[in-house]
C-alpha cells in the first residue's frame, strides 16, 4: 500500500460558505502507479465530502460551520487498490456567516451551485448553507435567505434537469431538502421541473 505521505487541511479558520479549504495529500509513494486520492470528513462512522477516488493529489472545498478535530481524512490506494488512510491531526473551526440575510451569503451560495463539478459538491454547498441558517435562526433572516436560495435554485433545475440523469435528480432533491423549510414549496418546484 502507499506510505511515506503526509495529509493536511488548511486554513484552519474561517467562515462557513466565504472560505475554500484545501486539503492535501503530499508525498506519497507507491511502486505500483498510479495513485489515487479520496478525501472525506467522518462524523459518527458516516464518510461525507468526496467518496470517490481520483487522481487529484488536492481539493479545495467548502465546509459545514462547526469545530472539526482529526475528523478529515484522505485515502490513498494504489494501482492495484490496496490502501492507506492518514487523518489530518490538527483543529479545523468553522464559523457561521453571521448575517444570512445579506445577500452576498445567497450570492456566494448560488455562485458555488453554479461552479458544482459534481453531485457531492453540489450536496456540501446545501448542507454548509443550511448549516449556517440553523446557527443563524429564523429571526436573523433565515427564513428570507432560505427562500431566495431556494427561489435560484428552482430556476437552475427548470433549465437543467432535463440533462441530469434520474439518480442526479433524486440526489439533487434530497439535497434540496436539508435547504428547504417548505415542503409545499420544494413540491410546486419539483412539479415545475418536470420530476
Amino acid at each position: 500500500p502507499p506510505t511515506r505521505g503526509d495529509f493536511a487541511v488548511a486554513p484552519s479558520n474561517g467562515t462557513s460558505l466565504m472560505t475554500r479549504f484545501r486539503f492535501d495529500a503530499l508525498g506519497w509513494e507507491d511502486l505500483d502507479q498510479p495513485l489515487r486520492y479520496s478525501f472525506f470528513t467522518e462524523r459518527s462512522g458516516r464518510r461525507m465530502l468526496m467518496p470517490q477516488l481520483s487522481n487529484n493529489r488536492s481539493l479545495r472545498s467548502i465546509l459545514a460551520a462547526g469545530s472539526y478535530h482529526r475528523e478529515f481524512g484522505v485515502t490513498v490506494a494504489d494501482g492495484y487498490g490496496a490502501t492507506t488512510t492518514a487523518f489530518d491531526n490538527g483543529t479545523v473551526v468553522v464559523a457561521p456567516f453571521d448575517k444570512p440575510e445579506d445577500t452576498t451569503y445567497v450570492d456566494a451560495a448560488t455562485a458555488l451551485l453554479d461552479q458544482a463539478e459534481d453531485v457531492y459538491a453540489f450536496h456540501r454547498v446545501l448542507g454548509a448553507f443550511s448549516t449556517s441558517l440553523d446557527s443563524a435562526g429564523d429571526e436573523d433572516g433565515g427564513v428570507d435567505a432560505r427562500d431566495e436560495l431556494m427561489s435560484r435554485l428552482a430556476g437552475s433545475m427548470d433549465q437543467n434537469v432535463s440533462e441530469w440523469s434520474p439518480d442526479v435528480v433524486s440526489s439533487s432533491l434530497g439535497a434540496v431538502l436539508m435547504v428547504s423549510s417548505h415542503a409545499g414549496q420544494l413540491s410546486n418546484h419539483s412539479v415545475n421541473a418536470g420530476v
